[in-house]
């Protein structure tokens, strides 16, 4: 599992950093939205109640979209981490999301289409709980 998902990103990856060699319009588009966003929140002397906290969460859209005569390759993919600090606990995560679509077409005769679909989901880290049997594993628990 873990070879057949590094042998498609590197052919992705590869495809999409490919130099255009003809003239014509490019096959490859390709656009997409990285974000980092923090958050701090205090309430030293809040009656109401209220506890401090800081966090931060780093996220990255991208599609990369293929078209050529009557083929087409769409892929996106979405990652997403981020960390929460609540006064007097434990850092937790607050999103965990590494997600990767893709779906290639063939145009047949009108608006027909031939078309494969591919889903991997899975996320950056098991948990940041101390109870936790043994390390936490990069891509759990999509490599199992």
């Amino acid at each position: 599992m873990k070879k057949t998902l590094l042998i498609a990103l590197s052919l992705i990856f590869s495809l999409c950093f490919s130099q255009n060699t003809e003239e014509s319009k490019p096959h490859w588009v390709k656009k997409g939205v990285i974000t980092f966003l923090v958050n701090q929140s205090s309430f030293d002397n809040w009656i109401a109640g209220g506890i401090s906290n800081v966090s931060g969460t780093l996220g990255l859209n991208y599609d990369f979209n293929y078209q050529k005569n009557d083929w087409t390759w769409e892929n996106k993919l979405i990652a997403n981490f981020g960390l929460t600090k609540i006064k007097n606990q434990d850092i937790q995560k607050s999103s965990d999301v590494l997600e990767w679509n893709s779906v290639v077409g063939k145009k047949t005769k009108g608006y027909w289409y031939y078309s494969a679909f591919l889903n991997f989901k899975t996320q950056f880290a098991d948990d940041l709980d101390k109870d936790t049997k043994g390390p936490t594993k990069f891509l759990s628990p999509g490599k199992n």
